[in-house]
């Protein structure tokens, strides 16, 4: 797990919105999609629920 992952993880729980946050850290949606991909793989959780703006806890 990259620590950078977390901070995006923090970033968007609080912008809620990708293309948002993406644009604050400077990066891609696709990149901080995956970002957040490959932390819930490592962590086996869920994060986000998917389906629709905002992004939720």
């Amino acid at each position: 797990m990259k620590i950078e992952y977390l901070e995006e993880f923090v970033t968007l729980a609080d912008m809620k919105y990708y293309h948002t946050a993406a644009g604050k850290l400077f990066i891609s949606q696709s990149a901080l999609s995956k970002h957040i991909q490959a932390l819930e793989a490592s962590m086996h959780v869920q994060l986000f629920e998917r389906g629709g703006p905002p992004a939720q806890l």
